[in-house]
């Protein structure tokens, strides 16, 4: 007897699925491991020897404001010493850890290694290997590692610029109003911290317009070409006329009227900005900047977003229409009012409450900074233009990038020619029929493109406008490496993708590290060759020996395999084994050997070791004889001793060169050597010992032109290291003077410097290593 099973009913899959909650171990992949590694690496790298360096003139000013906020004596804008940002961020760390030189640099260090890390946030928009390519660069970075060890906004201003480009980067692929209230967020902090950030925004919101238009109405891009010409025309060209005479730049003293008000008084502080602008607005190149900027805009506007087709749309509504998901003109046209407006609050919120100083000041606040955090800033910065403080030549970043960076200036030209090979390759591309319901090509390649691009822009925007601006600082470097960095990531990142494709095996690989071994001992023999003076002459022939074993390799990997891809991998192998490793030795020898001593070119008018040494024995010597730090100490109108001596209760500075007589209980006298003979009828009873307060690079010798620059004298027939080795490359003792500059700091000069003569009393002149000097 057969017996039939009943029915059995089944429900829906989404009603009978049950959902266990089995726990899952933590899953730790090989990438978040390196991540971990790069963070301790960081922390270490940071961290370690952070307070033992003398801190460098500005260094002392930023310590010091803080360290006054601290005290709750309130804070004032002043934009000779930039935003507020890093003030009231090192008074935190005071009250958190107290006051010393180590945590003076603490938070620029935290920054330094938030930048490490933070290109962890493009993995999805520049690939996983950029990202971990330029997070571990950022780390051995010379001029990353040591301007993030350095109390300087510039950190600070950098991790903002990364934090902004990582927003537009992650909006566009999400529209989440997250990133774009970060963008807010960083632009706010941005323009609290420095001035580089009309900088960063002309150079990103150009690049913006420019894409954007680029997909709406290219023709549109021939007008900013025009209005890029006029523009140089207007600001270049006409300055140099007789009949019309340079730009009115502010002066000095109109700089000190407008770059704050502190008692609020609006009425005043306008009439000082009109006095000001009226001459900048007036002279023609102003007035023709100007006209073309509203005749462009208009143009602009009335073509893209208010003439309407046939089919009742405007040109800016079809672009929009048909751009794909993930699109720059798609993400800026769905972005809600409501969206906007958050986003203004926010950058609005932070540089209010910071420029105001409502924080330090709350019954009290700075009103006017509303007005003057931007109006102060930028136009006392303009004036600066003219100014050209540092007065470095027009090469001078180019410079420092070839002795610290050298990989970024091998791999950013390549970098930007596979950008413009790219694009130039989509605009050439016919666009599908759109009546046909595809999705226009072109606009979805070029959207992967976009940050790429971004870089690429960036990159040659920071380079050109730095190098152009007047003032040029060895820290300024930062907002240059930035870009090129992860530019350079994305280049190596997308070159090692292509080319292994191709074969490489243990022939290949075995070759190339024999290859790599020749270049090696070929080196080593060099430097044999250049501390030899009868064979000096010939130090050329063995860097060309291994370009040619190089390119025997190179050759030879291409015949062996038919394919050039077995080179590219052979190249790009050793060219990063040795750039990494020059890096790696330039990072350290800068950060923690020489770090305070100006062989180094990155090392810039810096405070001297032995300021920081006398100041450690003078608190020994003030707590072994009262067990506070009162010992009676006076000073001149050096402003670092405002730093250093913060903490005795017993000193008094002068404003100008020369002190008060001295009471019989002053212990130590601080004055620098130019002020000692004006002082020497009160420094009876004294010993002294004279020491370098602030001490420079030899630059004339080292790599400015000065046959032909008035800094140097322009003094005919005149050389230094740099222009030697660029205009007689084939002779050896210019090679290897220029080497050993590059290898071991070797200076053709003696460092520059400005003196300071200390006085004690004969008592303690031991304690200081003074000896046994006669008392006067």
């Amino acid at each position: 007897m057969a017996v039939t099973a009943p029915p059995t009913h089944r429900p829906p899959a989404a009603q009978s699925a049950i959902t266990v909650n089995e726990p899952r171990g933590l899953v730790v992949t090989v990438e978040q491991l390196i991540y971990v590694g790069l963070a301790v690496l960081a922390l270490i790298s940071h961290l370690y020897l952070l307070g033992d360096r003398a801190l460098h003139h500005d260094e002392t000013h930023h310590a010091n404001y803080s360290w006054i906020i601290y005290q709750g004596r309130g804070y004032q804008h002043d934009p000779l010493l930039h935003g507020p940002f890093l003030y009231y961020l090192t008074a935190v760390g005071y009250f958190l850890f107290g006051d010393s030189d180590f945590t003076a640099r603490l938070s620029a260090a935290t920054f330094g290694i938030a930048l490490t890390l933070l290109p962890w946030f493009l993995r999805r928009d520049l690939g996983r290997g950029t990202a971990l390519l330029a997070s571990s660069y950022l780390l051995i970075s010379p001029v990353a590692l040591y301007v993030g060890r350095f109390i300087r906004h510039d950190i600070f201003a950098v991790v903002f610029e990364l934090l902004a480009v990582i927003a537009i980067l992650r909006y566009l692929a999400t529209e989440r109003p997250l990133w774009h209230y970060t963008l807010a967020a960083a632009f706010g902090l941005m323009l609290t911290t420095m001035e580089t950030f009309y900088l960063f925004l002309a150079i990103i919101g150009s690049f913006v317009a420019v894409w954007a238009l680029w997909q709406v109405a290219r023709w549109t891009l021939w007008l900013l070409l025009g209005y890029g010409a006029v523009a140089v025309a207007a600001l270049k060209g006409l300055p140099r006329l007789s009949a019309i005479g340079p730009i009115p730049l502010p002066t000095a003293d109109q700089a000190l009227l407008v770059r704050n008000q502190p008692d609020n008084d609006l009425l005043t502080y306008f009439a000082n900005v009109g006095g000001v602008l009226g001459p900048l607005l007036r002279h023609p190149a102003s007035l023709l900047l100007l006209v073309s900027t509203v005749v462009l805009c208009g143009v602009l506007i009335t073509s893209v977003w208010l003439r309407k087709g046939a089919d009742g749309r405007t040109t800016w509504r079809r672009a929009a229409d048909a751009a794909p998901a993930g699109s720059l003109v798609g993400a800026l046209d769905r972005i809600p009012r409501r969206q906007w407006a958050n986003a203004f609050a926010i950058a609005f919120a932070i540089y209010a409450v910071l420029y105001t100083a409502v924080l330090s000041n709350p019954l009290r606040p700075n009103i006017a900074g509303l007005v003057t955090g931007v109006s102060g800033s930028f136009l006392y910065w303009l004036g600066q233009h003219g100014v050209q403080r540092g007065s470095q030549p027009v090469h001078y970043y180019l410079f420092l990038l070839s002795v610290y960076e050298p990989l970024l200036l091998l791999f950013t030209p390549l970098g930007i020619g596979l950008v413009v090979g790219r694009l130039v390759r989509i605009g050439r591309r016919k666009p599908a029929s759109r009546a046909q319901g595809v999705l226009h090509q072109p606009t979805n390649a070029a959207h992967a493109m976009f940050g790429p691009a971004l870089l690429a822009w960036w990159s040659v925007g920071a380079f050109a406008v730095y190098s152009w601006a007047g003032e040029k600082m060895p820290w300024l470097t930062l907002h240059i490496v930035l870009p090129l960095t992860l530019l350079s990531a994305w280049t190596v990142a997308t070159v090692w993708r292509w080319a292994m494709r191709g074969p490489f095996d243990r022939l290949a690989l075995g070759l190339t590290a024999m290859t790599g071994v020749l270049v090696l001992l070929t080196f080593n023999r060099f430097g044999a060759t250049i501390r030899s003076e009868q064979s000096v002459g010939y130090a050329g022939l063995w860097p060309l020996l291994a370009g040619c074993f190089v390119g025997l390799l190179l050759v030879g990997l291409a015949l062996i395999y038919r394919s050039g891809r077995p080179a590219v991998i052979a190249l790009l192998g050793l060219v990063l084994a040795f750039g990494t490793a020059f890096t790696i030795r330039s990072s350290l020898r800068l950060s923690y050997v020489n770090g305070d001593v100006p062989v180094e070119p990155m090392v810039f008018v810096q405070t001297s070791p032995d300021v920081a040494r006398i100041m450690d024995r003078l608190r020994e010597a003030s707590l072994l004889r009262t067990g506070k730090l009162d010992l009676p100490i006076r000073y001149d109108q050096e402003t670092i001793w405002i730093w250093y001596l913060r903490n005795y209760s017993n000193t008094e500075g002068s404003t100008g060169t020369q002190i008060d007589k001295l009471i019989d209980e002053v212990q130590a006298v601080f004055l620098l050597s130019e002020n000692v003979a004006a002082n020497e009828a009160h420094l009876e009873g004294f010993v002294r010992q004279e020491y370098p307060l602030r001490w420079w690079l030899p630059e004339c010798e080292v790599y400015r032109f000065p046959s032909r620059e008035r800094y140097c004298g322009a003094t005919p027939g005149a050389t230094s290291l740099l222009s030697r080795m660029l205009t007689r490359p084939w002779d050896g003792q210019a090679l290897a003077d220029y080497w050993n500059f590059l290898q071991n700091r070797t200076l053709p000069a003696p460092l520059g410097a400005t003196n300071w003569t200390l006085f004690v009393r004969p008592e303690l002149a031991a304690e200081f290593g003074i000896g046994s000097g006669t008392a006067r």
